[in-house]
């Protein structure tokens, strides 16, 4: 190791938790994902560890829902094809 561990604010460890997290959530929460969702998956783990210490968390995730725009059942299980 020649001592480089770090490009800036980005460390190898911070790369390295960031995909524990991911594989944590794949096995422990979602137990497999499609990739039909995949831009779900990935915008969630990103605010997930972008906010991991954020105090105020619970608050800020409430917010955010209320905001949010409603998607109804039946658009977010249809089939790909028929969506464009």
């Amino acid at each position: 190791m020649d001592g480089i561990d770090a490009i800036g604010d980005v460390y190898t460890n911070t790369v390295e938790s960031s995909f524990s997290l991911l594989k944590r959530a794949i096995v422990g929460t979602w137990h497999q994902i499609s990739a039909k969702h995949l831009q779900a998956y990935y915008s969630e783990m990103c605010f997930r560890f972008g906010n991991r210490k954020n105090r105020f968390l619970f608050r800020d995730t409430l917010l955010k829902m209320l905001e949010a725009e409603h998607v109804e059942y039946k658009k977010l299980t249809q089939d790909q094809a028929r969506a464009a």
